[in-house]
This record gives C-alpha cells, sequence and structure tokens, in this order.
C-alpha cells in the first residue's frame, strides 16, 4: 500500500503458540455461530411461512371499501382495500431556519465536511508459525451526515472532527385525513414521495446565526468560507418535504380510523403503497418483499455458517503454518470445507424446517439433500 502524509502503518508481530491459542478461542465463537446461524434459518423458514399464509388469508379475506369520503362503520373489524388522500392542514416548521410547509414530513438533512479513518489489516506468515501483522491507516476527507466519533482515531490528535453546531431532524404531522379517516401514524411513515425544498432568502438569512457567512450552493444551504473548497467543520444544509398524496391501504378500520388487521395466525396486515394500486396488486408485492427477506435472512445464516465452521477448522491452518505455504494449503481447503458444511447444513435446516411447517415440501427437499450428500461421500471414495 503506498504512504503518503496522511497514511501510517503500525506493525506487530505474534508468535506460533499466541497464534495456536487464538485459533482455539476462535473455534468457541465459531460454535456460537452455528447456533446462532441455525437458530436463525430455523426462525426464518417459520416466519415466512408464518407470514405466507396470513398474505393468503388477506386475499380471501379483503373487500373493497370503496369511497372514503364519508365512515362506513358496516367494515368495522375487516381486513380493507381502498384509495384515497392522504391530506393534512397542519403547517410543519423548522424554527432554526425558518421553513414552513404544509406537508405530510419535513426533514432537515446536514452534513458535514470531516476526516474519515479507513483501517486495513493484512498478515504476513513468517517461517515457524509465527506472524507480522499489519494495520494500515489512512484518512481521507468527505461529507457524512453524522459526526465521526475521532476520538477513537489512531491518529485522533492529528485529525479531529468539531462537533456539529447543527444536527438533521425530522417531524411528521400528526393528523393525516384519509376522505373522511384519519390515518395512523404507522401508516403514515410509509408515505413516500420526499420532495427537495428550494432554500430562500429568508431560510439564508436565518441561517446566519450559525454562521457568519451562509451561501447559497446547487440547492444547499453551505456554512463555510468557499463552497469550492470545503475544509473540516463546514457544513451544508437541505430540507425535504412530503407533500400530500394518493395513496392506496390494506389495514381494518376501527371507526375513523385503521389498524393493523390480525389474521388467525397472528400475522398483522397494514400496507400502504403510493398511488392507485390495487389489492391484488399490493398482496403481490408483499409477497415479493417476502421473498427477498427470506432469501435474504438464508444468505445471512449461511455466511455465519460459513464462518463458524472456518473458525472451527482455523487450528490445523495454524498447525501448519510452521511450514507457510503449506498452512496456505490447508487453509484453502478448509475454507472449501467449511463452504460444503455450510451449504449443506443450511439446506438441511431449511429441509427440517419445512417437515415441521409444511411436510408436503419439506420431506422431497430432505431427500435431495440427503441424497446430495450421499452422492458426493461415494463420489469421494470411488476417487
Amino acid at each position: 500500500m503506498p504512504m503518503s502524509e496522511d497514511s501510517y502503518v503500525e506493525v506487530s508481530h505474534e508468535g506460533w503458540f499466541s497464534r495456536i491459542g487464538s485459533s482455539f478461542a476462535g473455534m468457541i465463537f465459531g460454535l456460537v455461530l452455528l447456533a446462532i446461524g441455525v437458530g436463525m434459518l430455523w426462525w426464518n423458514e417459520g416466519r415466512s411461512v408464518k407470514r405466507a399464509k396470513a398474505l393468503d388469508e388477506g386475499i380471501r379475506a379483503v373487500v373493497e371499501l370503496g369511497s372514503v369520503e364519508s365512515v362506513n362503520s358496516k367494515m368495522n373489524g375487516k381486513l380493507v382495500h381502498a384509495t384515497g388522500k392522504a391530506d393534512t392542514e397542519e403547517i410543519l416548521n423548522d424554527a432554526k431556519f425558518g421553513v414552513e410547509t404544509n406537508a405530510l414530513a419535513l426533514r432537515r438533512h446536514v452534513e458535514m465536511f470531516q476526516w474519515i479513518e479507513k483501517k486495513e489489516k493484512r498478515e504476513d506468515k513468517e517461517v515457524g508459525g509465527g506472524a507480522k501483522k499489519k494495520t494500515f491507516y489512512s484518512y481521507d476527507r468527505g461529507w457524512r451526515d453524522e459526526r465521526i466519533k475521532s476520538e477513537d482515531f489512531h491518529k485522533k490528535e492529528k485529525y479531529p472532527n468539531p462537533p456539529m453546531p447543527v444536527e438533521g431532524s425530522a417531524q411528521r404531522a400528526k393528523a393525516v385525513s384519509f376522505g373522511a379517516y384519519a390515518l395512523p401514524e404507522g401508516l403514515v411513515r410509509k408515505i413516500k414521495g420526499e420532495q427537495a425544498i428550494s432554500p430562500t432568502e429568508e431560510m439564508l438569512e436565518a441561517a446566519g446565526s450559525f454562521h457568519k457567512e451562509p451561501k447559497l450552493d446547487d440547492g444547499y444551504i453551505f456554512l463555510g468560507k468557499d463552497v469550492s473548497t470545503p475544509t473540516i467543520g463546514d457544513l451544508r444544509i437541505q430540507f425535504f418535504q412530503t407533500p400530500a398524496a394518493t395513496v392506496s391501504i390494506l389495514a381494518e378500520p376501527t371507526g375513523n380510523t385503521f389498524q393493523p388487521y390480525t389474521t388467525s395466525n397472528g400475522e398483522e396486515l397494514n400496507e400502504l403503497a403510493m398511488g392507485e394500486v390495487s389489492s391484488d396488486e399490493m398482496f403481490k408485492n408483499a409477497k415479493a418483499v417476502n421473498t427477498a427477506l427470506t432469501w435474504g435472512l438464508r444468505a445471512g445464516g449461511f455466511v455465519l455458517l460459513l464462518i463458524g465452521f472456518n473458525l472451527i477448522m482455523g487450528p490445523l491452518s495454524v498447525l501448519a503454518d510452521i511450514i507457510p505455504f503449506l498452512g496456505n494449503i490447508v487453509g484453502g481447503i478448509t475454507f472449501v470445507v467449511s463452504m460444503a458444511l455450510a451449504a449443506g447444513t443450511t439446506s438441511f435446516v431449511i429441509a427440517m424446517a419445512w417437515i415441521y411447517y409444511r411436510p408436503i415440501i419439506g420431506v422431497p427437499l430432505l431427500v435431495v439433500t440427503v441424497g446430495s450428500f450421499v452422492s458426493l461421500f461415494f463420489l469421494g471414495k470411488k476417487r
């Protein structure tokens, strides 16, 4: 790694016996990761099936609310689909900058130009099983919407980040109408469509309380000396509003508002989509979200198992590191074995979970999984 005035390297040595001790400690952590990974995979399959069944029940139960211009008490307790305008009469304001707007939400976005530390670790194995460890630190500058704690930097005295005199903030209208109904906060939070507010001279004047010469720059209020060459501690501020919008919802009416609809398995249906969206499309989108979450958590469980198995077999590569290239070979082999074990365990846990939750699909999946392991065993035996 090339060195510069903003880059540093810290070198330390670790003996073979110390590395052996660390690798055995890593085995314990690996076992913990295996337990967490298996638990996550099992829980995820149950969650996925439960959510899928709730959505299927919702499809059968949903009814159209019709016009939202009057409250229909006959629909209380049912799962309804409705489309209408989410609106408010409230005026939201950011007193610090004199921003006022009739909107569903108002947000102040603040970024500070500050030091950013990057850290990279490398390990060079040595003959005899020891290792030279290098930690590279580099420092760059950039915009971030939260103050980076420079107190934790390796070179904290040389690269200090000042406090942020102004921070971001967000507020939402408390009373949002949906025709004759009132939208609850849980649904209001799902409304999108944020739009930037162009800074005005009044806003710029108010910013003078934080900097003697605030400036306008490409939609931002800039607090600093020179827009083209910002320095550490400079700020740029932008404002966003969420205007009234047409939305579609899936929820349960209760009086003149809504609450989540609870299915027979305890799941809640409380969905909002932007624009005029049919109930069929909303359920289709909800199923897509469930599928994406399911596969994301499966991938997360697999990664935890991979790391866990690799840590458990870690001592093997450290033992072989007396001759560095031999340790690298053993490390490569243990990683491949860890991948195979992680993939097999992931498939097995999913299959067992589906046997428990959906046996019609789970049994064939288990047969395929066991068959794969048996085939690999006999293939390896022939070789």
